[in-house]
């Protein structure tokens, strides 16, 4: 097992010291073999269990590299699993973030006795470095990635993991810790801790979403609220105070708030004239200038302020966080430029999966545009979206399951399409020079794609191919 015991507090924020979790010669079954069941095999054989990682899908439906990386750590691999006699005797049950906790083989490991827990806690249960958990419905990878950058760019060696890169076991099981952790969370894992503890707990904003695992929106902010459970005085909880949502989450904060707005709200972290500026309590600091931003509006100044809030307190430099916001850019599938011909720009913001994200990027686009929206349905609420598509959009071009609703909110038909190629096709032959063809779905892509991902590359190449006819 790599070293994780010594005590280590960088800048303003303590060590965690989780209840020690004697794993050595004990059964551990793990259920899901995809990243997570990776990095939970990885940890859980540096500490000397016995690992069996199961899957309800068969070996065919599963990535072959996870298995592989699986199988290199002398775990046992199963298929098909649908009941817990089939795992055998174990001592605890770890679950990644796709098994809901009430999955009925959960239920059954509970009712025989058999501790259940998931990849975050597990994870948690062998640091011994400061966590900087970010969660939100939205820019939550951007968040992490500009936030460890910031740290990274000022000598404190970060490593950014959780549901960005390596998942936070996985991290765990590398031989040389960092000083700190930087944790992209999701409500999913924050429903199975017990123990975890973040030095600093960041949520951004909670807009409707998952409401098809949670139920409802209400349920939702109670389990972003579990990030500040934990949390001592000695913590910092890090909150959006222009996002009621937030606010509800953040109502029995056991932390120190550091607040931010982008609307220009007297909070810790603000936005005053052209001057972002953090104030921990001895005086403000500048962080940037807005025209450093590569993204002008409300919701990318909110991810630098919180990113650069929760970088200060883990002792970075001022000439770290403006090194990092120099370099920063944005994701792919956010705002991305494919190809622009005959005056009509091609935008793939293929990751927007819920309504704010679309809106967002929606109101981030200048001039007319065409809006390519909809895909899976899971519960969302689409009246503030189909406000913005009355008066922004020319043009409203539908996919997906979710279609007829978002038509309804917007007050109109639209173009039903049958598939994501038609829907750009038809969007080309609508616009005019000055136009933009911007495919903001705000719905997941799993009615029709494998992920957000294939969806936007299926965007890019048909956007490219009209583009090339059209020079």
């Amino acid at each position: 097992m790599p070293e994780h015991s010594l005590p280590h507090t960088v800048g303003r924020l303590l060590c965690p010291e989780p209840l020690p979790l004697e794993l050595g010669g004990r059964r551990v079954a793990v259920l899901g073999a995809a990243r997570s069941g990776v990095g939970c095999s990885q940890l859980l054989a540096r500490a000397g269990a016995s690992v069996v990682v199961a899957d309800g899908k068969a070996a065919e439906a599963l990535d072959v590299q996870s298995l592989d990386r699986i199988a290199a750590t002398g775990a046992e691999l199963r298929f098909g699993v649908a009941d817990l006699d089939v795992l055998g005797t174990c001592d605890l049950l770890v679950i990644s973030p796709g098994v809901p906790y009430d999955a009925p083989l959960v239920e059954q490991a509970r009712a025989a006795g058999v501790p259940v827990t998931g990849e975050i806690e597990l994870g948690y249960r062998f640091c011994r470095r400061p966590i900087l958990a970010v969660t939100g419905t939205n820019a939550k990878g951007s968040t992490c990635t500009l936030m460890g950058s910031m740290l990274n760019s000022s000598g404190v060696r970060t490593r950014v993991c959780g549901n960005i890169g390596d998942p936070f076991t996985g991290a765990l099981a590398s031989e040389e810790p960092p000083d700190a952790y930087v944790l992209e969370i999701s409500s999913f894992q924050l429903e199975t801790i017990e123990h975890f503890r973040a030095a600093v707990g960041c949520v951004l904003n909670i807009s409707d979403d998952h409401l098809d695992r949670h139920g409802s929106l209400g349920s939702y902010i109670a389990a972003k609220a579990r990030l500040f459970e934990n949390q001592t005085p000695d913590d910092w909880a890090v909150v959006n105070a222009d996002d009621p949502n937030v606010g509800e989450a953040a109502r029995a904060l056991r932390g120190r708030a550091v607040r931010f707005s982008a609307r220009g709200a007297a909070t810790e972290a603000r936005i005053e004239e052209d001057r972002l500026l953090v104030d921990l309590g001895e005086g403000p600091e500048e962080v940037c200038r807005r025209g450093d931003l590569i993204r002008a509006g409300a919701p990318y100044i909110e991810t630098v302020l919180a990113a650069a809030s929760g970088a200060l307190l883990a002792g970075a430099s001022a000439e770290g966080l403006l090194e990092a916001i120099h370099g920063h850019a944005l994701p792919a599938e956010v705002l991305e430029l494919v190809c622009e011909a005959g005056g009509v720009r091609f935008i793939n913001s293929s990751k927007a999966t819920n309504p704010a994200a679309a809106i967002a990027d929606i109101e981030s686009v200048s001039g007319p545009l065409l809006l390519i929206a909809g895909g899976l349905e899971r519960g969302s609420d689409f009246t503030e979206l189909g406000r913005v598509a009355r008066e922004r959009a020319k043009g409203l071009f539908l996919i997906g399951e979710c279609a007829d609703r978002i038509a309804e909110a917007a007050g109109t038909e639209g173009v039903r399409c049958a598939s994501l190629e038609e829907a750009v096709e038809r969007a080309h032959a609508a616009a005019a020079p000055g136009d933009a063809v911007l495919l903001a779905p705000a719905c997941a892509s799993w009615d029709m794609f494998r992920d957000y991902k294939v969806r936007g590359e299926v965007f890019r190449r048909t956007a490219r191919r009209l583009c090339a006819n059209d020079r």
